[in-house]
């Protein structure tokens, strides 16, 4: 089990993580962009920032970059069409991509 699907273990239910931004498109990113997608029925939008925050230092300490995370409703996504609009790939997908092949821009859009 990779250190990313261990930290996917430790969401809330029905949660989502997304990657977006220059990770996936620069060789040399500033930041890592990611996008939280959660149920409120099973994580209160007024925990879930406190309840995601181990993923976020987890991803920190992986990557050795600062994370910028938006947290978003299952409704406020489809709302907004996020996903869509910045181009995020799931984090399921990137780790497909990355079993896949080696190195630390597996699965980038590079």
């Amino acid at each position: 089990m990779t250190e990313i699907q261990f930290m996917h273990t430790k969401l809330p239910k029905n949660t989502k993580v997304y990657i977006f931004g220059s990770w996936l498109t620069s060789e040399n990113p500033s930041d890592l962009d990611v996008l939280v997608v959660y149920d409120p029925m099973h994580c209160n939008p007024s925990d879930a920032y406190l309840r995601l925050n181990p993923l976020l230092r987890d991803l920190v300490k992986l990557t050795g970059l600062r994370v910028h995370p938006t947290m978003l409703t299952y409704s406020e996504q489809e709302e907004t069409g996020f996903v869509a609009e910045v181009d995020a790939m799931a984090l399921e997908s990137l780790l497909e991509l990355t079993c896949a092949s080696s190195g630390r821009t597996k699965g980038a859009r590079r």
